[in-house]
């Protein structure tokens, strides 16, 4: 976290979606028994991994948690989000819940199709060497 975000991150690998965009890593983090304390009040585990809850927020208590590799990859500032049924999902989430591959949701979400169409229309399955006219 403080070395993608440091000063010395510019211009870098490491530091290309963090320094370069402003990310910074607030004062009081800066020492670490003051991080290790809100750590450990906040849900820490060795399983889970700190993320910002807001993907363009700085590391500051109030925009960060300790969240799962599955709940990492759902809040990226490319995650494409729907609201389907008064709720608010990626679409890899989304997809899951209502149990058909994300490529078909995002192809035809892509195409246009409403959510409610998306959602609810049957996939088609396409047998091996059938011809499809």
């Amino acid at each position: 976290m403080k070395d993608r975000c440091s000063e010395s991150a510019k211009g870098t690998w490491r530091g290309r979606n963090y320094a370069d965009r402003g990310i910074t890593v607030c004062e009081e983090w800066k020492d670490f028994q003051t991080f290790a304390k809100w750590a450990i009040g906040n849900g820490y585990q060795d399983n889970l991994t700190i993320g910002r809850i807001d993907p363009n927020g700085n590391y500051e208590p109030s925009n960060c948690r300790w969240a799962t590799t599955k709940e990492q990859a759902n809040n990226k500032r490319t995650s494409r989000f729907v609201e389907y049924q008064g709720e608010r999902y990626t679409v890899s989430e989304l997809a899951g819940v209502i149990g058909i591959s994300k490529r078909t949701l995002i192809t035809r979400l892509n195409n246009g199709w409403s959510i409610e169409d998306a959602v609810n229309k049957p996939v088609r399955t396409r047998m091996k060497g059938a011809d499809n006219e």
